[in-house]
């Protein structure tokens, strides 16, 4: 995979999409092998968002992802907007998308 994944760097999501079609279509090595491959589950989630202040919003976006049914009322999105203003910076940057692929629904 190309680069490390900043999630401030990037406009949108095209690179962690791209990271995700690059396991998705197995060219690395063991990937085949991969439950989540061959069940269409990849996720990708950056570091900066998962092992920062932040982690709360992640927790709840792996929650939202693994088990859609039972935590159908939370929003991830929320509580990463929550973080942004909490630390002082820009909510614009929430509106690029590049902190985890795909978007949870």
């Amino acid at each position: 995979m190309a680069g490390w994944l900043r999630p401030y760097d990037d406009e949108d999501d095209s690179h962690l999409r791209a990271c995700s079609d690059q396991i998705k279509k197995k060219t690395l090595p063991g990937f085949d092998a991969v439950d989540a491959v061959k069940n269409d589950r990849v996720y990708i989630i950056t570091n900066d968002y998962a092992i920062t202040p932040n982690y709360p919003s992640a927790l709840l976006l792996l929650a939202k992802w693994f088990y859609p049914d039972i935590f159908d009322d939370l929003n991830p999105s929320e509580a990463h907007l929550e973080y942004l203003d909490l630390m002082g910076i820009s909510k614009e940057v929430a509106n690029k998308n590049t902190y985890y692929y795909p978007a949870v629904a």
